[in-house]
């Protein structure tokens, strides 16, 4: 009876870790849209001489930079 068990635990296991990788592929992939659509509203915003506009999508396109180096650093360790 044990392994059965044991077989079924070692499947989920495995769909957990490939569902796992999806999750961070398109999280990796939203972040990088994020990042680039912020820095691209930043830029805009500052041509037009709208400055807290600016200065908010900068702050979010660095705060979007950190969480990258932060999340690769993490993978690398793993």
């Amino acid at each position: 009876m044990a392994r059965p068990l044991l077989r079924l635990f070692e499947l989920r296991c495995l769909l957990l870790s490939r569902m796992d990788d999806r999750l961070r592929q398109y999280s990796r992939f939203g972040l990088r849209a994020l990042r680039i659509g912020a820095s691209t509203l930043a830029l805009i915003a500052l041509l037009r001489s709208e400055w807290m506009a600016g200065a908010g999508a900068t702050l979010a396109w660095f705060l979007f930079i950190q969480v990258e180096r932060r999340w690769t650093d993490q993978a690398e360790s793993d």
